[in-house]
């Protein structure tokens, strides 16, 4: 499977299988360093199999992804207090099998996107706040 933003290649995964007639959730992780800031239409296509017979339907177009700078939490092209005060209260919660970040004791703002895991490591720490403070006041 080729995975891309717009028409670039970000990713090609391999080793999933489909069997016809289903559909898989497939997850990768993509790096934007680099990438141009604004708004990007994510798309794969899952290259044909030998003796395939569905293969029209090989394309699937997920939606668009917004690129801004590291630790725009809310994508309004600032890192200001709003993006702090979220790492800040998201702090110390961990990746679910569900691909939200949840705190072990629940609590009122939950669960918490994974916009403020910065450094994708699975948990929201010291790491992530650094990360968006250092940031803190840039624009574009």
């Amino acid at each position: 499977m080729t995975v891309y933003a717009d028409s670039t290649i970000i990713g090609t995964i391999s080793g999933v299988t489909i069997l016809s007639g289903n559909s898989a959730i497939v997850t990768f992780t993509w790096n934007t360093t680099g990438f141009a800031k604004g708004n990007h239409t994510i798309w794969a296509y899952a290259w044909p199999v030998l003796d395939g017979i569905h293969i029209a339907d090989n394309t699937f177009t997920d939606g668009r992804i917004f690129v801004s700078i590291v630790g725009d939490i809310n994508g309004d092209r600032m890192v200001d207090l709003k993006d702090t005060f979220a790492v800040d209260l998201a702090y110390g919660s961990l990746r679910g099998t569900d691909g939200q970040y949840w705190h072990y004791i629940p609590c009122h703002c939950y669960p918490h996107s994974p916009n403020l895991d910065i450094n994708d490591d699975g948990q929201i720490d010291l790491k992530d706040t650094f990360i968006t403070d250092i940031n803190y006041g840039k624009t574009w």
